[in-house]
């Protein structure tokens, strides 16, 4: 074999064991990481419906469920809440609670909606009065870039996930999440979390990933790119979910702040994710900013799993 010939078969050679895997289980509609007695409650391919939104809210931001079942939504540049009707996927009011800024998030509690901004600042608009009644400063700053919010019913007090870097510039890859006391109405002054994706994958085991050199690259630059754009409780689990759009990922952790799993979602379905929330049953809710898919808001049912199954397997 001549050293041209030699140097093609080794090339030849380096791309199929690049390429060579193990075959996944197909039978779960996700793939990401998780733990091995977790099991995700939600087919995350295969949303059950979508709602196309209206021009004015092609870069939507946050999203929330009205009790009547309509969703609010806020977009990132105007300060106007968009009450969106689910019968006709029509803008069915608007709400004007603040000049034009950057919001990336809103939250109903009670009868109040709390609107985030990047810069950490909380505004307060009543859903009975339609305007804003309130607001609330932190020491939050566009750096920390606070682009997800969601109530914590049981204690009484707003989560803020972070898309920018905690205060200490050795943390390149973590993400915190802060509490709002509503009672105190103060901003604790340490993160209920900092989130770093490459320290919890490793208490993690694969879900239908393919084995390949390839692809853990691929996989590996996208939860270094992780920067959380939305965030929600589910009412079932009380589990903590945070949806980023860089990297298209979704992360689950339970209330002792440990993560559950690290899911992917398929661009091809989820554009630009932005905005995350639950509906009272615990059925999931995932927004779109219109980038490789059309602005809307996409419904993910919940499902029944087997725990007991996935123990003994």
């Amino acid at each position: 074999m001549t050293a041209k010939a030699l140097k093609y078969f080794c090339i030849l050679l380096s791309l199929v064991i690049a390429t060579a895997c193990t075959r996944p289980d197909f039978s779960v509609n996700y793939s990401g990481y998780e733990h091995v007695y977790h099991e995700l409650p939600f087919s995350l391919n295969e949303p059950s419906h979508e709602w196309i939104l209206p021009k004015p809210l092609k870069e939507i931001s946050g999203l929330t469920i009205l009790d009547n079942g309509n969703f609010a939504t806020v977009n990132d540049e105007k300060g106007l809440i968009y009450v969106v009707d689910t019968t006709t996927s029509t803008i069915a009011s608007k709400i004007k609670f603040g000049k034009n800024d950057d919001y990336e998030s809103i939250v109903l509690h009670k009868d109040r909606l709390y609107v985030g901004e990047s810069n950490g600042n909380i505004k307060v608009v009543s859903t009975k009065k339609e305007k804003k009644i309130g607001e609330y400063s932190t020491f939050l700053s566009r750096r920390n870039n606070v682009e997800g919010m969601t109530i914590d019913i049981k204690n009484n007090r707003l989560m803020l996930a972070c898309k920018g870097q905690t205060e200490k510039k050795t943390d390149r890859y973590k993400r915190a999440i802060y509490t709002f006391d509503l009672e105190k109405k103060e901003l604790d002054k340490m993160p209920w979390v900092i989130m770093d994706l490459r320290e919890a994958k490793k208490e993690l085991k694969k879900s239908t990933i393919l084995s390949n050199h390839i692809v853990d690259i691929s996989v590996s630059l996208r939860l270094t790119s992780f920067a959380p754009s939305g965030i929600g409780i589910d009412p079932i689990t009380n589990d903590v979910y945070v949806i980023s759009s860089k990297g298209n990922i979704l992360v689950v952790l339970d209330f002792l702040k440990n993560v559950k799993g690290i899911y992917l979602l398929p661009r091809r379905v989820y554009g630009q994710p932005e905005g995350l929330c639950f509906d009272k049953v615990g059925n999931l809710y995932i927004s779109n900013e219109r980038k490789s898919t059309k602005q809307n808001i996409l419904r993910i049912d919940r499902k029944e799993i087997q725990i007991q199954d996935k123990e003994d397997s």
